[in-house]
C-alpha cells in the first residue's frame, strides 16, 4: 500500500531530484561518493546537492542506512495523495511535467512512452476516467512494490485536463482582442 507523505514533510517535493535520490541512492553503489549520484541523475545536479538531498532524506525519514552501510528507503510506495494544493507539490508537478516534454525529444522511444488522447467527453465519462487513473496508478504502485530488481528510475506523470471551457463555466480567459 502506499503511504501518503504528511503534510508536514511536503518540503520532499521542493527538488524534484530529492524523489530520484530516494530511489537512486538504493539501486546503485556509491559508497558515500555524492559525486556519484550527482552524476548519474539527468541532468546531473552538483556533488553539494546530493549530498544536501541525502541528508534530507535521511532527517525526515525518506531514507536509511542497514548495518551493511545500505541505503533503504523506509516506505516503498509513498504519494502525496490525490489532487494536492500545496505549492510546494504543484511546482514539483510543473517541473516534471516540462521535463516529460523535454524527454519527446531527448529520449529515443525505445526508453520512453509517451501517448496523448484528446476526446469529447460527458461528466459521467470523466468521473469514470478519474477512477480509472487512480486504479491504474495503484497497479503500477503494486508492481513497483513487488519489483526487487530496480536498475533505473523513471517519472511516471498522468495527466487529465480541459482543453476548452467546462460546461456552464468560464475559461478564466479574457479575449485577446
Amino acid at each position: 500500500p502506499r503511504e501518503v507523505v504528511p503534510i508536514d514533510q511536503y518540503a520532499f517535493y521542493s527538488r524534484w531530484y530529492y524523489l530520484v535520490l530516494r530511489e537512486l541512492a538504493c539501486i546503485i553503489p556509491w559508497d558515500g561518493d555524492y559525486g556519484v549520484l550527482a552524476k548519474k541523475i539527468d541532468p546531473p545536479i552538483k556533488k553539494s546537492e546530493a549530498q544536501e538531498g541525502i541528508k534530507f532524506l535521511l532527517q525526515k525519514g525518506f531514507l536509511d542506512i542497514d548495518k551493511d552501510g545500505k541505503y533503504f528507503q523506509t516506505k516503498r510506495a509513498i504519494t502525496s495523495g490525490s489532487e494536492v494544493s500545496s505549492m510546494g507539490i504543484r511546482s514539483f508537478n510543473e517541473t516534471m511535467t516540462r521535463r516529460g516534454a523535454d524527454a519527446i525529444n531527448k529520449y529515443p522511444p525505445t526508453i520512453r512512452d509517451v501517448r496523448t488522447m484528446v476526446v469529447g467527453i460527458s461528466a459521467e465519462t470523466y468521473t469514470l476516467i478519474k477512477e480509472e487513473i487512480r486504479e491504474f496508478i495503484d497497479r503500477v504502485a503494486k508492481l513497483v512494490d513487488n519489483d526487487t530488481r530496480s536498475d533505473m528510475v523513471y517519472n511516471i506523470g498522468v495527466q487529465f485536463f480541459p482543453l476548452t471551457n467546462t460546461k456552464g463555466g468560464e475559461s478564466g480567459v479574457e479575449d485577446q482582442e
